[in-house]
């Protein structure tokens, strides 16, 4: 037994073999050992026989799914319980209702929390899901641009302009992809219904869509998911009329050959990714379309840093070396968690290690990246737990100096580190960090000698470090202001720093209230999306009275997210 597996360690590992393992495969002991021999790097995903998965998988062995509804099987034969998914986010289980939200809303606790945060909701009548009356004649609205919406949208578009009767599954993708935030290639843990698995257990329960059986089986809206695609094909091009009318601010153009990082001193950079990750090659095959150097290496500290390549005679061509003396690594380093990933962590010593590893590897300038969102997390975790876990990502950025930054999936996260990647090649072109680098081998080093201690260290005094708080509204307001050019955002950090900016300080900008921005902001296009629905003929009219008096909510979470990140890396040096 490795002496750095406690008892901890091994409880998180049963704990992992019975919730990931049991219940889905066949031979759930040998697809344990497969998983964990490709995490060690002892195998290849190629080389690990694929071991078939129980035939019904269900994810909790009480729960048949149907539709939107869940019909939750009683012990000793009883009475079946109806159930359903959230109306607010449609991939979690509804436990509570609320008549008071649009009408009345079932929704996931998560949901709930954030939707009655606010001092005008706090003193809404709660009732149990149980409580929630019946709606058999509400016609089905799929909440705007989420996963359900963006497959019929595209379906119908498909049909309208390309007479496209019918469609395959990755067609679909391909088509629907940039209808929403839901990556609709990746199926996150613990989830009910995401990405395209709502094409199943949603749109074709409904009837909206039928699945035409083939050697490569197609999918084809029916006629009531016609009459609800033309609705949301309105609904879509006159808020994208209205935005563009706003002139709210977008992200720069990052398509396929418009994002190059470019050369600096004879030196590219390069992306490195652990081999541990999950969809690794994914990111590489992401990376090469986006004109980005990336390679897989088995990493000591973190899952993402950043190379400069020994200078290069040819630098249009692909860097494939592995020069450790000559490569010089930037003063960044990211680790990747899912919601359960991070709780699985915190509760055995691989945590504080992890801290350490990357606390102790000379990059001054350590990441946190939290992908999904708490309702994902299998455990069904009580909102006390999840304040627990956001505690210790708050006391990780106070007490240690990390950046925490937030992504809603694989997707996003991949497009967080494409922005990362360009923000350190302008950055580097500069001359910036270049003095803080440090050679792959004295980061692989410097790990290897920090690995003996247990305590978990701080990166930087109180002293030099200043932590700014920003509310949403105020970090919103001046997001558009730089976009407008009425004040650039340079300038209000620049003032906001003034006479304690220096090259060794630590700013720290906590962003206040962003996940209520982002939930009011969804709350608003969903009510204007129900209402085009009931008035197509009006669709201009709705979208301007809805939309109008709240245009300041409707700043994309991406365009926050871009901004927090280029301030981390570019401001606050």
């Amino acid at each position: 037994m490795h002496p750095e597996y406690t008892q901890k360690d091994m409880r998180a590992f049963e704990r992992e073999y019975r919730q990931e393992f049991v219940g889905r495969y066949d031979d759930p002991i040998a697809a344990f050992i497969d998983h964990h021999a490709v995490r060690l790097g002892l195998a290849l995903p190629d080389e690990i026989e694929q071991r078939p998965l129980v035939r019904q998988v269900i994810r909790d062995r009480n729960i048949e799914h149907r539709g939107n509804n869940v019909t939750t099987k009683q012990r000793g034969g009883g009475k079946k319980k109806q159930g359903k998914y959230c109306d607010d986010c449609e991939e979690a289980l509804a436990e509570v209702y609320c008549g008071e939200c649009q009408g009345g809303l079932a929704m996931c606790r998560s949901c709930s929390n954030v939707l009655h945060a606010g001092a005008s909701r706090r003193r809404h009548n709660l009732q149990d899901i149980d409580q929630a009356p019946k709606s058999a004649n509400k016609p089905y609205i799929p909440r705007a641009f989420l996963a359900p919406f963006s497959i019929v949208l595209a379906m119908f578009s498909a049909l309208s302009r390309d007479s496209i009767l019918s469609l395959t599954e990755e067609e679909i993708k391909k088509r629907a992809q940039p209808l929403t935030d839901t990556d609709l290639q990746d199926k996150q843990a613990g989830k009910y219904v995401g990405g395209f698995d709502c094409m199943e257990n949603v749109l074709m329960n409904k009837g909206l869509v039928k699945k035409e059986a083939a050697r490569v089986p197609t999918y084809a809206l029916s006629a009531s998911g016609q009459v609800l695609g033309q609705k949301l094909y309105i609904f879509y091009n006159q808020f994208y009329t209205f935005m563009e009318s706003c002139r709210l601010p977008k992200i720069q153009n990052t398509d396929s050959g418009s994002f190059r990082t470019g050369v600096i001193n004879n030196r590219k950079l390069c992306l490195i990714i652990d081999e541990n990750e999950r969809d690794k090659q994914r990111l590489l095959r992401y990376a090469k379309e986006k004109n980005i150097d990336a390679q897989v290496r088995l990493l000591p500290a973190g899952d993402y840093i950043w190379v400069l390549t020994p200078p290069m005679i040819d630098t249009s061509v692909v860097y494939t070396g592995k020069d450790y003396g000559n490569e010089m690594v930037l003063p960044f380093v990211v680790e990747r968690k899912s919601w359960e990933d991070f709780e699985n962590t915190t509760n055995s010593t691989r945590f504080k290690r992890q801290i350490n590893n990357m606390l102790g590897s000379g990059l001054t300038n350590c990441f946190y990246l939290m992908e999904g969102s708490t309702y994902g997390m299998k455990s069904n975790s009580t909102h006390h737990h999840q304040q627990y876990l956001k505690g210790l990502l708050e006391k990780l950025m106070t007490e240690n100096g990390f950046y925490i930054n937030y992504t809603s999936s694989w997707m996003k996260s991949a497009q967080w580190l494409l922005w990362f990647t360009g923000f350190l090649s302008d950055a580097c072109k500069t001359g910036l960090y270049q003095d803080e680098c440090v050679s792959y081998q004295e980061y692989m080093s410097r790990v290897g000698r920090q690995r003996g201690n247990t305590a978990t260290n701080t990166a930087f005094t109180t002293a030099s470090r200043y932590t700014h708080t920003w509310k949403a509204s105020l970090f919103v307001d001046n997001i558009i202001r730089d976009s407008q050019r009425e004040r650039t955002m340079l300038t209000t950090v620049r003032e906001d720093l003034l006479g304690v900016s220096n090259r060794n300080s630590k700013h720290l900008l906590v962003l206040q209230d962003l996940e209520q921005y982002n939930k009011r902001r969804q709350t608003a296009l969903n009510k204007c999306c129900e209402a085009v629905y009931a008035n197509p003929d009006q669709a201009r009219d709705i979208v301007e009275e809805k939309l109008g008096p709240v245009v300041h909510n409707m700043l994309h979470y991406d365009i926050a997210s871009y901004w927090q990140l280029y301030m981390q890396v570019s401001y606050f040096d």
